[in-house]
């Protein structure tokens, strides 16, 4: 009977650790995950306002047209 006990407490603590490990691994996949997201979102916010900035400075509208296509073509290859 005491052994019994003894093997299934040893049952239990494996499959603690086993549930901490894997609950670990998920944490620093997900962390990644929104550190590449936001690292995106920053990315794309900047070259969005480069691009209007862009878009505001030219003379005429045709020059507008050609860098809002030079952007969007950017933004589509990326």
């Amino acid at each position: 009977m005491m052994k019994s006990f003894e093997e299934f407490q040893t049952l239990g603590k494996d499959g603690m650790e086993a549930y901490v490990a894997s609950a670990s691994a998920v944490t620093k996949g997900l962390q990644t995950i929104a550190q590449e997201a936001a690292e995106y979102s920053r990315k794309s916010f900047e070259k969005g306002s480069q691009a209007m900035e862009k878009v505001t400075a030219v003379k005429s509208f045709d020059k507008a047209i050609e860098v809002q296509q030079a952007f969007a073509k950017e933004a589509y290859e990326a």
